[in-house]
């Protein structure tokens, strides 16, 4: 038997940033678009992101479509700078805690429903030791985002053997499953959602409460 690992989980959006990457992404990506001349895909992507504020299309749907359009007109470069530009807007006090953890030997672990193609910059830029965000695929039929369950099966796939999930931070309800999996674990909800709130509290979830974001 190995040597017992303390795993940190961190989720990204609402969490390590206030709202969405995603949403931030996409005006990244449109302006590209636009400077580059290629107006119809800046049309497609407006298109897609306003059905599915209104809801008339799922937003696994939406984010496998336009990453469609990204892969095809960004470089790795093109999501490096993106991804220095969320670092740079990320909570400073779990900054903190990340560096905390890294210089006492506890393994840090990005997981998030956001792209993999900038999950993993953002991974590399704060030296992570494991990260997920939702890949790509051949067929939207394929495509499954990182969140609920399935976070639930990828960070057990992802992380040593011998290895103790020992805090997890996170905004929102989706991951209670992961939650719920580690109930042990000393828990941290950042701005949280009501209903992952609710959750926990019906559930009698032991958390730690951080309603501050920079």
């Amino acid at each position: 038997m190995g040597e017992r690992c303390k795993i940190a989980v961190f989720d990204l959006d609402g969490t390590l940033i206030k709202g969405s990457s995603f949403n931030r992404f996409i005006w990244f990506l449109t302006k590209k678009l636009f400077k580059s001349g290629n107006y119809l895909f800046v049309i497609i992507v407006v298109y897609n992101f306003i059905l599915q504020v209104l809801r008339l299309k799922l937003r696994g749907s939406v984010k496998f479509r336009i990453m469609l359009i990204a892969d095809n007109y960004l470089s790795s470069d093109d999501y490096f700078v993106f991804a220095n530009q969320i670092v740079s807007r990320m909570n400073s006090d779990l900054i903190k805690k990340i560096r905390d953890f890294q210089s006492t030997n506890i393994l840090t672990v990005l997981l998030s429903a956001s792209p993999e193609q900038y999950v993993s910059q953002i991974s590399s830029i704060l030296n992570f030791d494991y990260d997920a965000g939702t890949t790509v695929t051949n067929s939207i039929e394929n495509y499954q985002e990182t969140r609920g369950e399935r976070k639930v099966q990828i960070i057990n796939n992802l992380i040593p053997e011998y290895s103790k999930i020992e805090y997890i931070f996170t905004d929102h309800h989706d991951d209670f499953k992961l939650i719920e999996s580690n109930n042990d674990a000393t828990i941290y909800l950042i701005n949280p959602s009501k209903k992952l709130k609710a959750l926990c509290d019906m559930y009698g979830i032991d958390y730690k409460l951080n309603t501050q974001h920079d």
